[in-house]
């Protein structure tokens, strides 16, 4: 799934990125995201709602891949600061990812026509991608 990957290398990025309060609003953003889009998700019951889920999940990505590019011109954190922002957003953050693979994996279920364009929303421009070093 296109979005775990992309709070997967959000949240990377974050580790290899970011300085002071940058880096802490790096992954405040980052959580946020995977918040409002689990939000969008859970109300996906049929067709219709899917319809109006799928143009809010595009905009949304589309957000996050301009936040991604902004991300990547942050300089690198401290080992400690890097532990402790693990420490504070990583289980959010792995909850997130899994609430968002079962809400997908609930929608596939229903089978509905609208399924495809939904999972190309999911992962149309959520990908960026970043340096890793």
């Amino acid at each position: 799934m296109r979005w775990a990957s992309v709070a997967v290398a959000i949240v990377l990025v974050g580790l290899a990125t970011g300085c002071g309060d940058k880096h802490e609003k790096l992954m405040k953003k980052t959580l946020d995201y995977m918040e409002a889009q689990n939000e969008i998700l859970s109300k996906v019951k049929d067709e219709e709602s899917l319809k109006e889920a799928i143009p809010k999940i595009k905009k949304l990505s589309e957000e996050m891949e301009q936040f991604g590019k902004d991300a990547k011109d942050l300089g690198e954190p401290s080992k400690e600061k890097q532990l402790a922002l693990v420490e504070k957003y990583g289980g959010k953050m792995g909850k997130q990812v899994m609430l968002s693979g079962e809400h997908m994996k609930r929608i596939g279920k229903l089978k509905l026509k609208g399924y495809p364009e939904l999972m190309k929303a999911v992962g149309s421009k959520g990908s960026p991608s970043f340096p890793m070093k």
